[in-house]
């Protein structure tokens, strides 16, 4: 090993051992419902998108600005402005046709990664990061999910590994970041009103995190909760508390 070589890895060691989060691998299956539901609907609007992609495909390669133009009207555009944009490019909201090209940079990066995906698979060398603390805090919003591990960089790819058709994350896939405190992103609360979801939406994508059953009536998903894990049925509870004055009737 050479000096340079050597500098660069005692820095690299540095930065790590400074770094107020810490990696650690994989180990079990993660089924995808645990991660979406009830915080991350977001992930499913990037499933939709990559299904949309694939129904116009020959549309992306003979007329772009026409492939575009229906993809502005998809969830993906609403998530792009009311998620993506608002919490890390605010300025983009006061300026349409920056906005857009934005838009198109963004609906670029995702056929790359839809080819690169559909020609050579997952590249395990790029995993998926995973959040999680030793403090876990609520959201923004005040839910508190009975579980230790979020979505977090990576989400896109998830989308792929769903469509693809897995039941979930395999230890290949992931690695998990953990901090010293860490409060999840609620992306579930800022979709709902801008994509008009639902009750029979809204309690169906609930069931994910909460039942075995997928059920589209509020009452029904109550006493599923109940009656199978009445540990959870509070904290199922705050949720629909946060999130149902939201919901499009």
């Amino acid at each position: 090993m050479g000096i340079r070589d050597a500098f660069r890895l005692t820095h690299r060691r540095l930065v790590v051992a400074a770094s107020p989060w810490k990696y650690r691998r994989g180990t079990e299956l993660l089924p995808f419902a645990r991660l979406v539901s009830p915080l991350r609907y977001d992930v499913l609007v990037r499933l939709e998108h990559f299904r949309f992609h694939e129904r116009n495909l020959e549309l992306f390669e003979r007329d772009f600005p026409a492939y575009l133009e229906r993809a502005r009207v998809q969830p993906y555009f609403v998530w792009f402005r009311e998620v993506l944009c608002r919490r890390r490019h605010p300025e983009l909201l006061d300026d349409p046709a920056g906005l857009l090209r934005a838009f198109e940079s963004r609906v670029r990066a995702a056929a790359d990664l839809h080819r690169d995906f559909r020609d050579k698979g997952f590249d395990t060398r790029s995993p998926i990061v995973l959040r999680s603390g030793t403090r876990l805090l609520a959201t923004s919003t005040g839910k508190r999910p009975a579980c230790d591990l979020f979505a977090g960089d990576g989400c896109h790819r998830m989308a792929l590994l769903m469509l693809d058709g897995q039941e979930g994350l395999s230890p290949e896939h992931y690695r998990i970041r953990n901090y010293p405190e860490y409060a999840p992103l609620d992306n579930t609360h800022l979709l709902i009103g801008p994509l008009r979801i639902g009750p029979p939406e809204y309690y169906r994508y609930l069931s994910m995190a909460y039942s075995e059953t997928l059920f589209q009536d509020r009452e029904a998903l109550l006493t599923d909760v109940r009656e199978q894990d009445p540990g959870r049925l509070a904290e199922l509870e705050r949720v629909l508390e946060i999130d149902e004055r939201m919901l499009i009737r």
